[in-house]
């Protein structure tokens, strides 16, 4: 579906590099079946305004709140909540971030919350399955044959911010027992090699598929603060180690996860390496582990869910 989109997508002017907070700057793209009807961005990332998949979904994700508007205007948390409120404007806050702006801003919010007027809780995994088709692909077949798994290396750790104190901790801890391959900026003990991609591409995934686990903790433990990280493990065939968001069994099969579901203290990781070493000794076990679906009795929650999602936005008042 997204893929029809892109083909009828147009840009209406301009082949910026970023989402600017001037509007008189920002790039305006058509809304698909929406005719006359156009979309912006306001304050995010570089090259968002060229990432047409983006612009589609989001287009597609409001493409039944916007009847009574001639324009959207999706806000991130990269710049301040836009200050030129217009009537004939849909205002949305989307927000891939543990903080995001007072959602009384705006009309609609996108952000990892619990719901409440004019909010979807949106954990940003949930935003980058819909985004990313190769993700999903890659998450409903899980990769790595029952034989094959035994020849895989221990772990795998790829950071590029020392923002968790947590996440560096456990490295440490886990490498203490077992040598941990860190590809990322930090840490790197791989003579300064990096991963090739990004956003889940057949490279990084391939990467991860050649371990057994990866360490994906979040940056900090908050409500509804899910990111890519532990899909991506799943999704490259690796057991996520994972630490973050209170609510991720809200999203995520428990079985598929090894997790450190409390705050993290030195005994609280001192458990998790332990299970994690127990489990090399028990290849039956894992094997179990590794072949769970990734959501709970195999069913895709509501905001993984296109249709339900924009079914949502629609009623979202």
């Amino acid at each position: 579906m997204i893929r029809s989109l892109l083909d009828r997508l147009r840009r209406v002017r301009g082949t910026g590099a970023s989402a600017s907070t001037n509007p008189a700057e920002q790039v305006t793209h058509a809304l698909p079946g929406n005719e006359g009807k156009v979309l912006r961005l306001h304050g995010f990332w570089p090259g968002a305004d060229s990432d047409h998949t983006l612009i589609a979904l989001l287009g597609q994700m409001v493409s039944k709140r916007v009847q009574a508007y001639q324009a959207v205007c999706v806000a991130s948390v990269f710049a301040p909540p836009p200050s030129d409120r217009r009537d004939d404007t849909l205002y949305v806050q989307f927000s891939g971030e543990s903080r995001f702006h007072d959602p009384a801003l705006f009309d609609v919010n996108l952000i990892p919350a619990k719901a409440g007027p004019k909010i979807v809780p949106m954990p940003y995994m949930a935003f980058e399955y819909l985004w990313n088709a190769k993700i999903a692909r890659r998450c409903a077949v899980r990769a790595g044959s029952p034989t094959a798994l035994r020849r895989r290396k221990f772990c795998l750790f790829v950071v590029s911010n020392a923002a968790s104190r947590e996440r560096l901790d456990f490295f440490k801890r886990l490498s203490a027992r077992m040598p941990v391959d860190s590809f990322g900026a930090v840490l790197n003990n791989q003579g300064g090699r990096r991963p090739v991609g990004q956003r889940g591409d057949n490279s990084y995934l391939d990467l991860i598929g050649q371990y057994r686990y990866m360490i994906c903790f979040e940056n900090c433990r908050a409500d509804g603060y899910l990111t890519e990280k532990l899909m991506n493990a799943y999704a490259g065939g690796a057991v996520p180690i994972y630490w973050g968001c209170p609510q991720v069994s809200n999203w995520v099969n428990p079985n598929a996860v090894l997790e450190i579901d409390c705050e993290y203290t030195a005994a609280s990781a001192n458990n998790l390496v332990q299970r994690v070493l127990d489990l090399e000794s028990r290849p039956e076990e894992y094997r179990r582990i590794h072949a769970q679906p990734l959501f709970a009795g195999g069913t895709v929650p509501d905001a993984f869910d296109l249709q339900r999602v924009i079914t949502q936005i629609a009623a979202c008042r």
